[in-house]
């Protein structure tokens, strides 16, 4: 995997709540981060830790970390209502018919993304 995709990888997972440690990965020297819910992860090899006594870090099960169900659809929620805002701050500045006709199949099709991901919600 290439060093660009672990850093952005690692950086997700920062933003999520994960934090970075003083260990690395047995298996490829990265550094290993705490997820919110205390297992130790390797963002390279995605692979799970446990702490055993003494530091010593074991594999564990699990594959890459995931964020529940409802944490992801409140994110992309978000991301949604952001996107359609956007889309009406650009269309003040475009007023020309056939932007007009493209911005509003644009929006049609986000107002119908984010009912569906609300109607997850409910």
């Amino acid at each position: 995997m290439p060093d660009e995709e672990v850093t952005r990888r690692m950086g997700q997972l920062l933003r999520k709540g994960a934090a970075i440690l003083d260990k690395a990965c047995p298996k490829c020297d990265t550094p290993l981060l705490r997820l919110p819910e205390g297992t130790l992860y390797c963002a390279k090899c995605h692979v799970r830790y446990t702490e055993e006594k003494e530091g010593e870090t074991m594999e564990s099960a699990g594959s890459e970390p995931t964020l529940p169900m409802k944490d992801v659809l409140l994110r992309l929620t978000a991301k949604l209502l952001l996107s359609i805002d956007s889309l009406c701050q650009t269309l003040r500045e475009k007023p020309h018919l056939d932007e007009i006709r493209a911005f509003a199949a644009t929006a049609k099709d986000l107002v119908e993304t984010l009912k569906s991901v609300r109607s997850l919600l409910s």
